[in-house]
């Protein structure tokens, strides 16, 4: 019986940490810094291009997600106009080393002349660093690695935006046989915050996560921010 209770004691715990799914796309232009050494009749590819990756993260903590992503690099023959396709398949982890535990979407905000005005630091859900490594397609499979950090912005639920810079390398036989390149634009995420389930800890009915005064009164009546609502009611005249 002992055990019994253990095991549901133990899963409900497990359940306050919601293991969930996050996609994300990322689009902006690919900047190669350096490339193979090529022949006289071929100058290799230009400097510019573009980036898109789809990736799939599970999220297993509010901090730290695995992820799966497929890179794809439209590269631009300045020769003839041709565009060669860089693909990538690459697994990692993304971190993220500081998250709004408060924060919300800003689409639609509640309409209440009581509320708070809105923070510099309510307009993002976290910051992020990830680390990628796995096979690039280009020219017979080869070695990729990347490093990425970036930021975003919690729009309407459950989109969000954001910004990232990417450094990517791709080991084509060895040190000094490689892609360097700088990847960079604009991400866009489809996920849940917070990772936790919604308390109340102040019991005034409205979320933890979107609740700006957190310690009000019990039973004080509050707005939809969770701060409470001065008294409308003239005072009583005195006979």
């Amino acid at each position: 019986m002992r055990g019994l209770l253990l095991f549901v004691a133990l899963t409900r715990v497990a359940a306050a940490e919601e293991a969930r799914w996050n996609v994300h796309l990322e689009l902006g232009p690919t900047l190669t810094l350096e490339q193979p050494t090529v022949a006289v009749n071929d100058l290799g590819f230009a400097t510019g291009g573009a980036h898109v990756r789809p990736a799939v993260e599970l999220q297993l903590h509010d901090r730290v997600g695995l992820e799966a992503a497929y890179s794809l690099e439209f590269l631009i023959h300045p020769v003839s106009s041709s565009v060669a396709v860089q693909q990538g398949l690459l697994l990692g982890a993304r971190v993220r080393p500081w998250f709004n535990r408060r924060g919300g979407f800003v689409l639609p905000r509640p309409q209440d002349r009581h509320a708070p005005p809105l923070s510099a630091v309510e307009l993002f859900s976290d910051l992020w660093v990830d680390l990628h490594i796995g096979a690039s397609l280009l020219s017979g499979t080869r070695l990729a690695y990347d490093v990425g950090l970036g930021t975003r912005l919690p729009l309407i639920f459950p989109l969000q935006l954001g910004l990232f810079v990417r450094w990517q390398q791709l080991l084509l036989g060895g040190d000094d046989i490689s892609f360097k390149q700088i990847l960079f634009g604009i991400t866009g995420s489809l996920g849940f915050l917070p990772v936790h389930p919604d308390g109340d800890g102040d019991g005034d009915g409205v979320r933890d996560s979107a609740d700006r005064c957190p310690d009000s009164r019990h039973g004080t009546p509050v707005n939809s921010y969770g701060c409470e609502i001065e008294s409308l009611e003239a005072p009583t005249p005195n006979p």
